[in-house]
């Protein structure tokens, strides 16, 4: 093979294995939240509503809107549009950066 069907080769690779890896953190994500559902339930909403108990489930649930949901969705969609992948990308990061702030807040 020459350079650029080698290049285009380890390229292709290198997005199957960033685009599995994408999956493979969304179903941990999913996981989680199940196997630790019931704690939540039983310790987090059954106690009085404050500032910091918000902060936490602004932090436990955006995950399934900017992970789960856009990533699966970028990454799974089929034929979606320049436009269509633009706001997806722009909703992705203006998401992660409030979970990011959200973070540093707590």
């Amino acid at each position: 093979m020459d350079n650029s069907a080698t290049f285009l080769s380890d390229r292709l690779r290198q997005w199957i294995l960033m685009r599995e890896v994408d999956i493979a953190a969304c179903v941990i994500y999913v996981w989680d939240y199940f196997i630790t559902m019931g704690m939540e339930i039983e310790h987090v909403w059954p106690g009085k509503w404050t500032a910091l108990k918000v902060l936490y489930l602004v932090q436990r649930y955006l995950p399934f809107i900017d992970t789960v949901w856009l990533v699966l969705h970028q990454e799974l969609g089929a034929n979606l549009s320049p436009a269509t992948c633009r706001l997806l990308t722009n909703a992705g990061r203006s998401l992660f950066v409030v979970g990011m702030a959200a973070s540093e807040r707590a």
